[in-house]
């Protein structure tokens, strides 16, 4: 595997890129089934290590243009799923926040 050096700066997370942050990476339970995100850089979420993130709604009044709809990470779909990896499950909330400061150093 990579070392973890910067891995506060390399998101999305999981081997197919299917979480947006690294709390969510541990807290399973959290992770959205769809999401987007604004494709700017700049847009990131330092408490949660990622990529600040919105919550989608395919197949809903929100999301009725189809090119819109092709910049959603749907998780239902072969390969993209971001089920698994539920490690992190077992760690209270201060625990997480915890690792994630910790990452942030390295």
């Amino acid at each position: 595997p990579p070392p973890l050096d910067g891995i506060w700066a390399t998101p999305p997370f999981l081997h197919n890129g299917s979480v947006p942050t690294i709390e969510l990476v541990l807290n399973s339970t959290k992770r959205p089934k769809y999401w987007t995100w604004s494709f700017n850089p700049n847009d990131y979420d330092p408490t949660a290590l990622g990529w600040d993130y919105q919550f989608s709604m395919i197949g809903h009044d929100l999301e009725p243009d189809a090119n819109k709809r092709k910049l959603i990470y749907d998780t239902s779909q072969l390969g993209y799923g971001n089920g698994g990896h539920t490690y992190g499950d077992a760690l209270t909330q201060e625990e997480r926040m915890a690792v994630i400061e910790y990452l942030k150093t390295l």
